[in-house]
């Protein structure tokens, strides 16, 4: 594999995982609302509170503070120099 498609490889990867992250965060923000739901519903459809959603979308901050994190916590590879034959 040559550099290019090393790179192709590793944008693909890094796309399709932050689509991954959206799917499961929507999935969560549901289960969120759902376990927190105190049961009111208007014409047969669940209502939420304001602070359902509050805290269910309470994830996305925190999600952005855990990948700061992680990306503080990663280092950079010095590359050595190749030497040319």
């Amino acid at each position: 594999m040559n550099r290019g498609q090393a790179k192709g490889t590793a944008i693909t990867f890094a796309n399709s995982i932050s689509f991954l992250g959206a799917s499961i965060a929507q999935s969560v923000i549901g289960i969120l609302l759902d376990f927190f739901w105190d049961g009111s519903q208007k014409n047969g459809i669940p209502f939420y509170s304001h602070e359902n959603y509050a805290f269910a979308f309470s994830l996305f901050p925190i999600a952005v503070l855990a990948a700061w994190v992680c990306a503080l916590l990663l280092r950079e590879k010095r590359q050595r120099k190749q030497r040319r034959r």
